[in-house]
C-alpha cells in the first residue's frame, strides 16, 4: 500500500509544479521547439581556439544537475548523447535561473546557447 502512496503523492507533486509554473505565465507544454543541432556534433565540431560565439539549440531530457547558488551544472541528454551545460543567474535572470532550478531529472527541455571550454 506504500508504494501507492508514494506514486500518488509523486504525481500530486507534478501536478502543483505544472500549476505553479501556469500561475508563472510560463507554458509546461509549449507547442514547438526546434533545435539545430544535437550534443556530439556541438562537441565533435568544436574548435576550443576559436573567439566566435556560436548560438545553439538542443532539445532532450535533464540528466543531472548541480545547483551550487548563483550557478549550476547540468547534463541533457538528446539523441546523440549527452552534453554538460552551465548557467548562472547573471546570465538567466532571477526569474528564469529559478525556474531551471526547479527542473526535475528526465523533464524535456529546450535551451539555447553557445560552445566553452571550462
Amino acid at each position: 500500500m506504500d508504494e501507492f502512496k508514494e506514486t500518488n503523492d509523486l504525481i500530486q507533486q507534478r501536478i502543483q509544479k505544472i500549476t505553479d509554473l501556469k500561475n508563472k505565465g510560463v507554458n509546461p507544454y509549449p507547442l514547438r521547439f526546434f533545435p539545430n543541432a544535437d550534443s556530439q556534433s556541438l562537441i565533435a565540431n568544436f574548435d576550443p581556439q576559436s573567439t566566435e560565439k556560436k548560438s545553439f539549440k538542443l532539445g532532450g531530457r535533464l540528466h543531472a544537475k548541480r545547483v551550487m547558488g548563483k550557478a549550476s551544472f547540468a547534463h541533457l541528454k538528446d539523441k546523440s548523447g549527452l552534453i554538460q551545460l552551465y548557467a548562472t543567474r547573471d546570465d538567466l535572470g532571477e526569474e528564469v535561473y529559478s525556474l531551471f532550478k526547479s527542473l526535475d531529472l528526465g523533464d524535456w527541455i529546450g535551451i539555447e546557447g553557445w560552445l566553452f571550454q571550462t
